[in-house]
């Protein structure tokens, strides 16, 4: 293995002359990962001044060769309140040319040897049959979760059509009891009792399937989701969301949201979309999102709309095929033991 320095810690445990070079690898990282053009050097930038949310933790890491050269970079992400105390999310990315020398396993074992002891379960996700996969397969054979990532090509899609039909659907849902409310930026508080919402929030997020990742149920504050969407927004995602509305008791009983970030604007990034149980079979889901769909083509300068759902959810799969979304990649995630890399001799 070449000479090679590994940096790892909180903010102030990277260098900052090596700071440029860290945020021009995570850009190349995320064209070759999502495959799309990546945002703006700005957006990793601003990105490094937005703090982490309270009840959430971080590290960064970056990989220095003999040269002073960054060819490698890691992060890990954890929760520190709520649920999922035991369990951080991490990504690693090495330059090609300095790929298949170790320098990731080294890498994942010093971030994992800053994790706190709490942390017994890693995961992490990769497009299959890449070299990402093929990386945490070392680690365990087969995929605890796939997701399925689709992608609307705003400029094919025929607006008129569009609009007739997002119309008609609102009308239909209009027929059967409800309304669909705009919501511009998460402000949900001006029009809803934000409690109420947030109970909504945490219902579809709890009835998400999980396959086989051992992930307990969110427990969903006003407090906890107003900050991760003011963080999001400081990043620079604009958020647009349309809210069911239940007519005959007035209260929301699903929604869809969608974020163009200021950094991208060629790309719109799907975020949540779910209506509650009780209320489902009535075409909500449909409905809520041909409005999101409409709006893309008329206030944005979007060029592609990008969702994704598990492979297991069928109901979601068949909305998204009406709306003109294609197969773009699948991303399986693969979760392990913590002790699987600490066990590992270099």
């Amino acid at each position: 293995m070449s000479s090679i320095q590994i940096f790892v810690g909180k903010k102030n445990d990277i260098p900052v002359q090596y700071l440029e070079q860290y945020f021009a690898l995570q850009q190349l990282h995320e064209e070759d990962f999502f495959g799309f053009l990546p945002p703006s050097l700005d957006y990793y930038r601003n990105n490094w001044t937005v703090p982490r949310e309270k009840g959430s933790d971080w590290i960064n890491a970056i990989v220095v060769n003999e040269k002073d050269l960054v060819i490698g970079f890691g992060i890990a992400i954890w929760s520190t309140m709520y649920e999922n105390l035991d369990r951080a999310f991490f990504r690693l990315y090495i330059t090609p040319k300095e790929r298949r020398k170790g320098i990731g396993t080294q890498l994942l074992k010093e971030m994992v040897s800053s994790l706190p002891p709490i942390i017994e379960t890693l995961y992490s996700d990769a497009p299959t049959a890449t070299p990402g996969e093929y990386f945490l397969q070392n680690f365990k054979k087969e995929s605890s979760y796939t997701e399925e990532i689709i992608v609307v090509d705003l400029e094919i899609i025929d607006i008129h059509e569009v609009e007739k039909e997002a119309n008609e659907q609102k009308q239909q849902a209009l027929n059967k009891g409800y309304d669909i409310v705009r919501i511009d930026n998460c402000s949900f508080g001006e029009s809803f009792d934000e409690e109420e919402f947030v109970g909504i929030v945490e219902q579809i997020w709890n009835d998400m399937p999980i396959e086989d990742l051992a992930e307990e149920d969110f427990n969903m504050t006003v407090e906890r989701y107003n900050a991760i969407c003011d963080r999001n927004k400081r990043k620079g995602l604009e958020y647009v969301s349309f809210v069911a509305v239940h007519l005959e008791t007035q209260k929301p009983v699903g929604y869809t949201t969608y974020a163009v970030n200021k950094y991208q604007p060629a790309i719109s990034w799907q975020d949540d979309t779910g209506i509650i149980q009780e209320h489902r079979g009535n075409g909500l889901g449909l409905a809520i999102k041909y409005q999101s769909l409409l709006t893309l083509l008329k206030e944005t300068k979007a060029k592609y709309w990008r969702t994704s759902s598990s492979r297991v959810n069928k109901h979601m799969r068949k909305i998204n095929e009406k709306l003109g979304h294609k197969l773009w990649q699948i991303e399986p995630v693969y979760e392990f033991e913590r002790k699987i890399i600490e066990d590992i001799v270099l």
